[in-house]
């Protein structure tokens, strides 16, 4: 027996799998930025100087 075409949710999975690869990358990205804006907020610092 022959597989003749996957079921559509398949390929939504892997559209979806991809999508979070690249949040994964874009997150580890942006991590120091993010965590050294973190500590000058926690030190009180203003938005604006952040």
């Amino acid at each position: 027996m022959q597989i003749k075409s996957l079921h559509k949710n398949i390929y939504r999975l892997s559209a979806y799998s991809l999508s979070q690869q690249k949040c994964e990358e874009h997150r580890k990205k942006c991590e120091p930025s993010v965590q050294k804006w973190r500590k000058l907020k926690a030190a009180g610092h203003a938005n604006a100087f952040c």
